[in-house]
């Protein structure tokens, strides 16, 4: 299983993302040729807001540990539903 995300379309996306309602919470997901060097801070808010949550590291191109960072993803959702809840 490949997964590959448009930057054009996440970017797109990010802007329309209510930079002012930051309990709102996000978890990125870094595709395996992800490079935060190439990421140009303080250009486009949504982003800076995005990378500011923990996240998950998705090996896709070489396919392995695919379900452990499933299972890191799900596991940080559900942290997150509890600490909402609370």
């Amino acid at each position: 299983m490949t997964f590959r995300a448009d930057a054009e379309a996440t970017a797109m996306c990010l802007k329309t993302c209510d930079l002012d309602s930051r309990t709102k919470p996000m978890i990125p997901v870094f595709q395996e040729g992800y490079d935060h060097s190439n990421v140009r801070t303080g250009v486009n808010p949504a982003v800076d807001l995005l990378l500011s949550y923990d996240g998950v590291h998705l090996f896709d191109q070489i396919n392995v540990h695919v379900e452990h960072t499933i299972s890191d993803l799900a596991r940080l959702v559900k942290n997150t539903v509890v600490r909402l809840d609370s």
